[in-house]
């Protein structure tokens, strides 16, 4: 199943939960905040997708969760946790 292949790839990814890091700290603006809560998790993220009512909607879901990996990327960098 491929969720548990994502889940498996999260968990050598996630680098300790550094998603639940970034929220915890508490200082994100609502929709930064809002766009990493779509990763946090596998299971979120599955859901978050599985909700797409069409290919358009999955396309710009997907998209969203790149765009999410691509600013939590960006903030744990300057925050020089993945250095």
């Amino acid at each position: 199943m491929w969720l548990d292949d994502l889940r498996k790839e999260w968990g050598v990814r996630s680098r300790g939960g550094l998603v639940s890091s970034l929220l915890a700290a508490g200082s994100l603006a609502a929709r930064t905040a809002g766009l990493l809560a779509l990763i946090e998790t596998p299971e979120a993220m599955y859901a978050y997708v599985l909700r797409a009512q069409g290919q358009d909607d999955a396309k710009r879901r997907a998209h969203r969760c790149i765009e999410a990996v691509q600013e939590s990327s960006r903030l744990a960098n300057g925050r020089g946790w993945l250095s």
